[in-house]
């Protein structure tokens, strides 16, 4: 019976692996998938990406103003949400714009009431 290994598929670990430990290749299926994930939203269409774009912008400018998370937790307050961080998108962490995403769903009564209140904070 032939030993496995599971890597990320990186061509030089991938060679090492094949070539001198005579291990079978077995890649890693999650890496995998978010690969084919980030290729496919990077080729979506202009609409997508826009909106992609927008919320990654709206996050920046919280991530970068304490006034604009003083606020938002106020409102989660106010609301009886719970207080929840905005999520900011990572290139190298896998599904970070997923997780951006859904805590903006999570979070929408609260920035739709920030917009409310504060519509020039609003991207």
């Amino acid at each position: 019976m032939s030993k496995i290994t599971v890597l990320s598929p990186i061509t030089n670990v991938k060679a090492s692996v094949i070539n001198y430990l005579k291990l079978q290749w077995v890649p890693c299926f999650a890496h995998s998938l978010q690969l084919a994930i980030k290729k496919t939203l990077n080729n979506a269409p202009a609409s997508i990406t826009t909106s992609i774009a927008t919320c990654k912008t709206f996050v920046n400018k919280f991530n970068r103003s304490t006034k604009l998370y003083d606020e938002l937790r106020k409102i989660q307050n106010q609301v009886e949400e719970e207080e929840l961080l905005l999520i900011n998108d990572v290139p190298t962490k896998w599904n970070s714009t997923y997780l951006l995403l859904f805590r903006l769903t999570q979070l929408k009564s609260s920035i739709l009431e920030l917009a409310k209140n504060r519509p020039d904070w609003i991207p």
